[in-house]
């Protein structure tokens, strides 16, 4: 029985860990792709800023100022998606691992129960 027990806790703790890898991956890759998505903003604003003093003294067109704003909007939403996508994520996260917390309280007291009876 001592064995069982064994191989299920080195079962549930080797699925910790990949999760946990999981998780960590997961958080590098959206911080890089956040990171990303700034920088081109970035340049996509430098660009905005070079087009905005070549219009003001008249090397530039007015629609060159419209195209570089859509960039950077566009880049915004994207940034704004994300943050959004990964909010929800957290919630439903959060709302499962209460459920979990729940089931474990729940199962330690039925264990409790049948020790008692024991």
């Amino acid at each position: 029985m001592d064995n069982e027990n064994s191989q299920l806790w080195k079962s549930v703790e080797q699925d910790k860990l990949k999760y946990k890898i999981f998780m960590f991956i997961s958080l590098a890759a959206w911080t890089i792709a956040i990171g990303v998505l700034v920088y081109i903003g970035y340049l996509f604003y430098l660009d905005y800023q070079y087009l905005l003093a070549r219009f003001s003294v008249g090397t530039a067109n007015k629609i060159d100022l419209y195209e570089a704003k859509k960039d950077i909007s566009t880049i915004v939403l994207a940034i704004s998606i994300i943050f959004a996508c990964l909010s929800t994520l957290v919630v439903i996260m959060r709302q499962r691992s209460a459920s979990l917390h729940e089931i474990q309280v729940r199962l330690a007291m039925v264990e409790q129960h049948i020790s008692e009876k024991e």
